[in-house]
């Protein structure tokens, strides 16, 4: 950076010409590739593998479905207590509820069970369209 400015090296350089020609000069400076090189986190050096960057985004995309499982689990759960307890679902949709928010919570490693939540959805949609039978 000092080269191309053509500043000596025991003269400071104002932080804002470091900053503007940095940026204009980023790809084809030398300096910035001896300044990653030089890089380290703690005592270990920047790693130069970009299947870290891989695994990061596969750890949280794994995540995100995990944790996604687990929330809808919790509401077809919380949705199915709620309905029984107001008689709003009838009996065997509270009951099919709490086994499909179960099998959602456990079996959300594995991405398939999450199938149950959608069919779940479906299925609470038509019975709160389709009413309560009159009695009369």
């Amino acid at each position: 950076m000092r080269h191309a400015l053509h500043i000596d090296r025991q003269q400071p350089v104002p932080a804002g010409f470091v900053i503007v020609l940095g940026v204009d000069r980023l790809g084809d400076a030398g300096d910035v590739d001896d300044a990653v090189e030089a890089a380290e986190f703690g005592d270990n050096p920047v790693p130069r593998d970009a299947n870290i960057m891989r695994t990061f985004e596969s750890l949280g995309t794994g995540a995100l479905v995990l944790f996604g499982a687990a929330a809808a689990g919790l509401l077809i759960i919380t949705a199915s207590v709620a309905g029984g307890r107001s008689a709003l679902f009838p009996r065997w949709l509270v009951v099919a509820g709490y086994v499909a928010g179960v099998i959602v919570i456990v079996g959300g490693l594995f991405f398939i069970p999450l199938i149950l939540f959608v069919l779940w959805m479906l299925v609470v949609g038509i019975v709160m369209l389709r009413g309560r039978p009159r009695t009369t």
